[in-house]
């Protein structure tokens, strides 16, 4: 995946490859087995949305969706080992199609900025002047190593805004450096999903201060002190939520923030979320689901248990990488791998509700660029293509058990 060419065979391979997995897993995936189906595809299909949408132009030459379960059963739950579908839930030819190809849609700048990435190069390159020809090769290989992972191929998929919004969201990677657009970028994510929006700016301000603090106190002083406020976050839970509400002299007292805080904390008050999802749990669902599971529970072990062994080898890697690079490449090497973690395990443990991945799976690219730096893009991208085969493989199998 190296050179400036204005075709490039690496970006026409990552994207050959995630076309055939768009059209596997929407024909694989039960219909309707995806993230709150029947809230968030009623909401997409009769909400009018601004003319920048995708969705105004998909939906217009695509017709008429069948949101339809049609009696489907799925044998499985977050706790089997296996599973079974039935043959009611395959969602039919024309249905697969029609839903591959707004996936494809609503995707296609990274795919044509992947495969002629040296035409582009010019505009990425003045869009943020601190980055350089090198590391626009290795953010777009992170890029284009994320498109072919089993959990974003899924998400893509789902008929929802909030697939808009993931794709949306990669460009906040690619153009980091640049805050004034990433800025702008928070802004526009804030106008498509306001709740998964909240998730994504406490991500760039958790990368932010990582950053700071690895600078100013080194790698080991910034764990111990993420590991103390996590412990916080962990004991308190979603009683924290009232900082924001209780005191009416509060910075964001009044504001959206604090009436979107108030509402999850009375939900979490009365509907015993806390007691149905144990704080040491939620983490291991956000980490199932991201690599692959659906709300029913059809999952891929053994992609997890190869998902589980390349993270501890990229963690053992990156660390013994750290102590021999400058303070700026460790600030960003070292941040980027540890903020997704902490991400997922600060929200987890603060709202319960908040376990599935769909919500912090727009921070792959960062943890993708770590794995392309410290192992290269190639090894990258074959560990990628056999995790989803082998998740395909086995959603083949529920199908035919």
């Amino acid at each position: 995946m190296n050179g400036l060419a204005s075709v490039s065979r690496s970006g026409i391979s990552v994207v050959v490859f995630f076309l055939l997995f768009v059209f596997l897993f929407r024909a694989l995936v039960p219909v309707g087995d995806e993230p709150d189906w029947n809230v968030r595809t009623n909401e997409l299909l009769d909400e009018k949305y601004p003319l920048w949408f995708p969705y105004n132009w998909t939906f217009a030459v695509s017709g008429f969706f069948d949101t339809d379960s049609r009696g489907c059963e799925i044998n499985a739950s977050p706790m089997s080992f296996w599973g079974s579908i039935s043959e009611s839930c395959f969602d039919g030819f024309e249905q697969v199609a029609k839903r591959s190809l707004i996936t494809i849609f609503v995707v296609s700048p990274f795919l044509l900025l992947l495969i002629f990435r040296g035409f582009f190069a010019p505009l990425l390159l003045s869009m943020n002047k601190a980055m350089s020809r090198y590391e626009y090769q290795l953010r777009l290989n992170s890029l284009g190593n994320c498109l072919v992972f089993p959990g974003v191929i899924y998400y893509l998929g789902l008929l929802s805004v909030e697939q808009f919004f993931l794709a949306a969201s990669f460009a906040v990677f690619l153009l980091w450096g640049n805050f004034l657009i990433v800025g702008f970028l928070l802004w526009m994510l804030f106008a498509i999903d306001f709740g998964n929006a909240m998730v994504v700016t406490v991500f760039v301000l958790l990368v932010l201060g990582l950053q700071f603090s690895i600078r100013r106190i080194g790698l080991s002083l910034t764990f111990f002190v993420a590991t103390g406020i996590l412990s916080v976050v962990y004991f308190v839970g979603f009683r924290l939520l009232t900082v924001f509400f209780d005191d009416p002299n509060a910075v964001l007292a009044g504001t959206v923030v604090a009436g979107k805080a108030e509402a999850i904390y009375e939900a979490m008050a009365l509907g015993g979320y806390r007691e149905k999802y144990p704080a040491i749990l939620r983490p291991i669902i956000s980490f199932m689901s991201g690599v692959f599971m659906t709300p029913t529970g059809l999952k891929s072990i053994f992609a997890y248990i190869v998902a589980v062994i390349g993270l501890y080898a990229l963690f053992l890697r990156t660390l013994k990488r750290l102590g021999g690079i400058d303070e700026e490449c460790r600030a960003k090497l070292g941040s980027f791998l540890t903020a997704p973690l902490l991400l997922i395990l600060f929200f987890t443990f603060l709202i319960p509700t908040y376990a599935n991945a769909k919500y912090y799976i727009f921070a792959l690219p960062f943890l993708m660029y770590v794995a392309v730096s410290v192992f290269g893009s190639r090894s990258v991208f074959m560990f990628n293509i056999a995790l989803s085969l082998s998740v395909a493989l086995n959603i083949g199998f529920f199908w035919i058990s």
